[in-house]
């Protein structure tokens, strides 16, 4: 079971996914906005992120550079959720810190996959010696 936080402003979807999440095992969070997602990162202590790209008080390009930039979270995994599937929208994604961008709609099945595979590597990395990782992963 893996803690999750998904910063998702659309409160129906926010539920659904929950919902999803929960019946995979796993624990939720659920934050609308920037503000709440940050508070409830430092109290929750996720091991993921799922992150809407457009919320009402912030872009998720700058939330996930936030993330990164702290010691205690740099290592989180954080996969993008948006309406927008444009290339350049998901190579900006990914140069401000994402490690999967997921299109919405999306088959339930195929994101917890995404969430499962990303919190695999994830434990992979904190099991290896920081000497050892690679540089940017």
């Amino acid at each position: 079971m893996a803690r999750i936080l998904a910063i998702e402003d659309d409160p129906d979807l926010a539920e659904m996914l929950a919902l999803h999440l929960r019946n995979a095992g796993h624990e939720v969070r659920n934050a609308p906005d920037a503000r709440c997602g940050m508070a409830a990162l430092a109290e929750f202590r996720p091991d993921l992120i799922l992150l809407d790209l457009m919320l009402p008080d912030a872009v998720g390009f700058s939330i996930c550079e936030t993330i990164r930039q702290t010691a205690e979270t740099a290592q989180l995994p954080v996969i993008f959720l948006s309406a927008c599937s444009e290339t350049e929208t998901r190579r900006l994604a990914l140069q401000s810190g994402a490690d999967d961008f997921v299109t919405k709609p999306y088959a339930t099945g195929d994101l917890v996959a995404r969430i499962e595979a990303q919190l695999v590597i994830a434990a992979h990395f904190r099991r290896r010696p920081a000497a050892h990782r690679l540089v940017g992963v």
